[in-house]
């Protein structure tokens, strides 16, 4: 999810959809129009150009023949902040039980 204030033209996003079930690949594109709906920090949606990558996906190419897709914040995460998450979940976490003390 990206607030207002973070979403910015030529942002690389990344689905991030809570709600779907079986998301195989995820889709990436780049933000190509941002369309305020309101004055909240999720009142708004956006246009992405999708990666060739995403329109291999029948299910993509199916909807967007275009590449264009529009969407909304809550299913969507900064490509960026994804690449984070993954090296946090890669990188070994040390035993606490070994670790040295200070004396």
């Amino acid at each position: 999810m990206i607030p207002k204030s973070q979403m910015y033209l030529g942002a690389r996003i990344v689905e991030n959809n809570p709600e779907e079930e079986t998301p195989v690949v995820p889709y990436k594109g780049t933000v190509t129009a941002i369309e305020e709906t309101g004055k909240g920090e999720l009142d708004y949606f956006v246009y992405i150009r999708l990666d060739d990558e995403s329109m291999k996906q029948k299910r993509i190419s199916l909807c967007c023949p275009d590449k264009i897709m529009t969407c909304f914040p809550w299913t969507i995460d900064l490509e960026e902040k994804q690449k984070m998450e993954q090296k946090m979940k890669n990188k070994k976490v040390p035993d606490p039980s070994k670790r040295h003390r200070l004396s």
